[in-house]
């Protein structure tokens, strides 16, 4: 017979509920509200800031891409998250240059 298995719905409308697009990309408020005067700037912004990133806050966003990684392909194992780093670590080349983390 049918499945009874329980259905999540979740609504999205003006006043309420988030869509994620991209779950690879960190996108800060200040981003998102730049980005309502200048779609260009918000990108701009992003990346030029990103040069001057200190090494901690380049190594918390390389640590939440992995996790997210993983939520999302539902694996943690230790092989899944190894092969995972490498696409991270080249992800984030610039920042890890610009922060000297590449030495």
């Amino acid at each position: 017979g049918p499945s009874k298995e329980a259905r999540v719905v979740y609504e999205v409308s003006d006043k309420s509920g988030i869509v994620v697009r991209s779950p690879q990309r960190l996108i800060s408020g200040t981003q998102i509200s730049s980005a309502t005067t200048c779609t260009r700037q918000a990108v701009l912004d992003g990346r030029i800031s990103s040069f001057g990133s200190h090494p901690s806050a380049i190594i918390g966003s390389m640590k939440h891409e992995l996790i997210q990684k993983a939520v999302l392909h539902d694996e943690s194992s230790r092989g899944f998250l190894l092969e995972q780093i490498p696409n991270i670590v080249r992800d984030c080349y610039e920042s890890l240059f610009a922060s000297k983390l590449s030495r």
